[in-house]
C-alpha cells in the first residue's frame, strides 16, 4: 500500500497547542495532518508504534492488552516541498478527525518524535519516556525537538513531530473531587482543556 497521501486531497487543519501547566501561556500554532495513534504492549517498556489514521478501533487495542495514546501528527516543511504528505502508517485523510473544525485548541504534554530508519519497512517508532512509563518520550521545548530532528535527519532517519495530547482519563479525583493528573500530580493547570 502506498505510504503517501496526495497533498491536493488532504484536508489539513490549523491547531493551537498549549503546554500542560502553562496556563494560557506558551500556546503555539501548528499545521496538523491528522490523528496519530501511538500503541505499545501493556507489558514491557519498549517503543511505541505510530499509525496516522483515525479508523483503528481503540477498544480492540485494550482487549489485546495494548496501551494507546491519541496524538496529532504535525506537518513539516518537506511535506509541502514534495507536495505530498508522508505518513507513518497507512494513508489517512488528514483532518477528518475533528469534525471539520478549521482551528483546534488542544492541551499537550509536549512533542513526541516519531522516527523510522532508512532501511525500515515497518511502522514509525516513538521512544518510551524514561520517567513516566505510560507515556511516550516528549519534549516540552520546541528548540529541543528541532535539535533532535536535525540530528536524526542528518543521518537519513525520517522523523515526524507528534503533539502528545492530554486526555480526560489522565486525571483522577482527589478526596474533595478535584482533578489530579495521574502522571504529574504536583502540577496544577487551571487552564487545562483535555482532549476527548
Amino acid at each position: 500500500m502506498d505510504r503517501h497521501h496526495d497533498f491536493d486531497s488532504a484536508h489539513i487543519q490549523q491547531a493551537r497547542f498549549r503546554l500542560f501547566g502553562s496556563g494560557q501561556r506558551l500556546s503555539r500554532r501548528s499545521i496538523v495532518l491528522g490523528p496519530a495513534i501511538l500503541v505499545r504492549p501493556a507489558a514491557g517498556r519498549g517503543p511505541w508504534t505510530v499509525s496516522i489514521s483515525e479508523d483503528i478501533p481503540l477498544d480492540s487495542l485494550a482487549r489485546r492488552g495494548e496501551h494507546h495514546r491519541m496524538a496529532a501528527a504535525i506537518a513539516v516543511p518537506a511535506d509541502f516541498r514534495r507536495r505530498r504528505f508522508a505518513v507513518a502508517g497507512r494513508p489517512a485523510t488528514a483532518g477528518s478527525h475533528g469534525g471539520g473544525r478549521p482551528n483546534l485548541h488542544r492541551t499537550i504534554y509536549g512533542w513526541a518524535l516519531a522516527y523510522r530508519f532508512p532501511d525500515s519497512t515497518g511502522p514509525a517508532l516513538v521512544d518510551p519516556d524514561d520517567d513516566v512509563p505510560d507515556l511516550p518520550a516528549f519534549y516540552e521545548s520546541p528548540a529541543e525537538l528541532i535539535d533532535r530532528v536535525t540530528y536524526l535527519e542528518a543521518r537519513g532517519i525520517e522523523t515526524r513531530p507528534i503533539a502528545l495530547l492530554v486526555h480526560e482519563n489522565d486525571f483522577i479525583r482527589d478526596a474533595r473531587g478535584g482533578a489530579i493528573n495521574r502522571y504529574f500530580p504536583s502540577l496544577t493547570d487551571p487552564g487545562s482543556n483535555p482532549s476527548d
